[in-house]
Protein backbone atom coordinates (compact mmCIF):
# COMPACT_ATOMS: atom_id res chain seq x y z
CA UNK A 1 0.00 0.00 0.00
CA UNK A 2 2.92 2.51 1.05
CA UNK A 3 4.56 2.19 -2.37
CA UNK A 4 0.94 2.20 -4.43
CA UNK A 5 0.56 5.94 -2.37
CA UNK A 6 4.38 7.12 -3.08
CA UNK A 7 3.73 6.43 -7.13
CA UNK A 8 -0.15 7.94 -6.88
CA UNK A 9 0.99 11.25 -4.86
CA UNK A 10 4.13 11.23 -6.79
CA UNK A 11 2.80 11.17 -10.07
CA UNK A 12 0.20 14.01 -8.82
CA UNK A 13 3.01 16.18 -7.72
CA UNK A 14 4.97 15.87 -10.81
CA UNK A 15 2.59 16.61 -13.08
CA UNK A 16 1.68 19.88 -10.57
CA UNK A 17 5.32 20.42 -10.30
CA UNK A 18 6.72 20.06 -14.05
CA UNK A 19 6.07 23.49 -15.76
CA UNK A 20 7.60 25.39 -13.00
CA UNK A 21 10.77 22.28 -13.51
CA UNK A 22 10.66 23.53 -16.99
CA UNK A 23 10.82 26.97 -16.52
CA UNK A 24 14.07 26.03 -14.52
CA UNK A 25 12.97 26.61 -11.02
CA UNK A 26 14.33 23.33 -10.23
CA UNK A 27 17.16 24.92 -8.28
CA UNK A 28 14.83 26.40 -5.79
CA UNK A 29 14.14 23.38 -4.62
CA UNK A 30 15.64 21.53 -1.58
CA UNK A 31 18.04 18.58 -2.35
CA UNK A 32 15.50 15.85 -1.04
CA UNK A 33 12.55 17.45 -3.03
CA UNK A 34 14.80 17.24 -6.29
CA UNK A 35 15.66 13.44 -4.92
CA UNK A 36 11.97 12.61 -4.66
CA UNK A 37 10.96 13.98 -8.07
CA UNK A 38 14.21 12.54 -10.12
CA UNK A 39 12.60 9.00 -8.22
CA UNK A 40 8.96 10.49 -9.07
CA UNK A 41 9.94 10.82 -13.08
CA UNK A 42 10.65 7.04 -13.11
CA UNK A 43 6.83 5.76 -12.72
CA UNK A 44 5.96 4.88 -15.78
CA UNK A 45 1.52 5.12 -16.89
CA UNK A 46 1.42 1.50 -15.84
CA UNK A 47 2.76 2.03 -12.29
CA UNK A 48 0.10 4.66 -11.97
CA UNK A 49 -2.70 2.39 -13.10
CA UNK A 50 -1.95 -0.62 -10.80
CA UNK A 51 -1.48 1.75 -8.03
CA UNK A 52 -4.83 2.91 -8.59
CA UNK A 53 -6.09 -0.27 -8.65
CA UNK A 54 -4.76 -1.24 -5.72
CA UNK A 55 -6.10 1.64 -4.06
CA UNK A 56 -9.69 1.14 -5.75
CA UNK A 57 -9.42 -2.26 -4.09
CA UNK A 58 -8.24 -1.00 -0.66
CA UNK A 59 -11.33 1.18 -0.82
CA UNK A 60 -13.31 -1.11 -1.42
CA UNK A 61 -12.69 -3.33 1.47
CA UNK A 62 -13.21 -0.32 3.92
CA UNK A 63 -16.36 0.24 2.76
CA UNK A 64 -17.10 -3.20 3.76
CA UNK A 65 -15.86 -2.69 7.10
CA UNK A 66 -17.41 0.55 7.80
CA UNK A 67 -20.85 -1.23 7.24
CA UNK A 68 -19.75 -3.20 10.29
CA UNK A 69 -18.36 -0.44 12.23
CA UNK A 70 -18.67 3.35 12.73
CA UNK A 71 -14.94 4.46 13.61
CA UNK A 72 -11.71 3.01 13.65
CA UNK A 73 -8.72 3.84 16.12
CA UNK A 74 -5.31 3.56 14.85
CA UNK A 75 -1.87 5.03 16.17
CA UNK A 76 -1.89 8.59 15.06
CA UNK A 77 2.50 8.32 14.55
CA UNK A 78 4.41 5.80 13.44
CA UNK A 79 6.87 5.90 16.27
CA UNK A 80 7.08 7.61 19.72
CA UNK A 81 9.71 10.65 19.91
CA UNK A 82 12.59 9.98 22.22
CA UNK A 83 12.17 13.19 24.53
CA UNK A 84 8.86 11.43 25.72
CA UNK A 85 10.52 7.66 26.53
CA UNK A 86 11.37 9.23 29.97
CA UNK A 87 7.48 9.56 30.77
CA UNK A 88 4.76 6.34 31.26
CA UNK A 89 4.79 2.99 30.47
CA UNK A 90 7.21 3.60 27.52
CA UNK A 91 9.80 4.17 29.87
CA UNK A 92 9.73 0.52 30.18
CA UNK A 93 11.30 -2.12 27.90
CA UNK A 94 9.87 -4.34 26.66
CA UNK A 95 12.27 -7.30 28.90
CA UNK A 96 10.70 -5.29 31.98
CA UNK A 97 7.30 -6.69 30.66
CA UNK A 98 6.15 -9.67 32.76
CA UNK A 99 3.18 -11.59 31.46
Amino acid sequence: MFIAHVVSIGSEALSQLNPDLEDGKLARLTYDSRINLALFRTYSASDYIAAQCLRRRLMHFYMEIFKKVDIIVTPTTAYVLTTFLSFGDSARSLLSLSC
